[in-house]
């Protein structure tokens, strides 16, 4: 990469006052980045097509950079993933399975859940559930939809905030009429932008109950 150009990427750092510092130490950094001296050391045969490979590089990562940090930061603060729904030809079965094969097992807090819907499977500390469901989908064993665990305060506040945020299931408009109460969690059901089911569920029921 040539003085000139590089001198000109530092000077667009510098023109953005409040990006200075982040540009600067980004840019610095990608300079150093062994993926930059692999373009150098490269076999390329002319000095100007190496810096024009390097000047693309360059240029890709600051659009990215650009993107980042012009993207819009939501509020909503999310625990981890809760559990994942799985579609199996034999609940017990498949719960004996994973038990043998990762030590997965029967979650008897959520029994009665067992009776009507699905089969919760987890590890020790619960950092692992997996919700085990009779049925297909589409017969290509799937997975069915991720579940986000929240506390109550960021749950209360995801669920004030669908009537600004757009969010869809099945192509229509989810509010908060669509919360669902499990009796021991309240859950939110909708899709993300290609389709793929997603819900945000909350254990601080009590919580929750008083809020809305």
């Amino acid at each position: 990469m040539g003085d000139i150009t590089r001198s000109k990427f530092l000077g667009f750092c510098h023109t953005a006052t409040s990006r200075t510092a982040v540009y600067q130490s980004l840019v610095e950094g990608m300079v150093r980045e062994a993926r930059i001296k692999s373009y150098l050391r490269s076999s390329v045969p002319m000095k100007f097509q190496r810096q024009n490979l390097l000047c693309h590089f360059l240029d890709e990562q600051l659009h990215l950079l650009t993107l980042i940090m012009h993207s819009p930061q939501s509020n909503m603060k999310i625990g981890d993933i809760d559990h994942i729904e799985i579609f199996v030809r034999d609940r017990i079965k498949a719960a004996q399975w994973y038990e043998k094969i990762f030590g997965l097992s029967p979650i008897q807090e959520f029994d009665a859940w067992a009776k009507i819907g699905p089969l919760f499977i987890g590890n020790k500390d619960r950092t692992v559930k997996l919700a085990l469901i009779n049925g297909t989908k589409d017969n290509d064993g799937s997975v069915n939809r991720m579940a986000f665990s929240a506390s109550g305060e960021n749950f209360v506040r995801f669920i004030s905030s669908l009537d600004e945020e757009r969010v869809y299931s099945l192509k229509r408009r989810v509010t908060n009429n669509d919360l669902v109460d499990h009796d021991l969690s309240y859950s939110i059901y909708f899709d993300d932008p290609d389709g793929n089911k997603l819900e945000l569920t909350c254990y601080d029921h009590d919580y929750v109950k008083s809020k809305i």
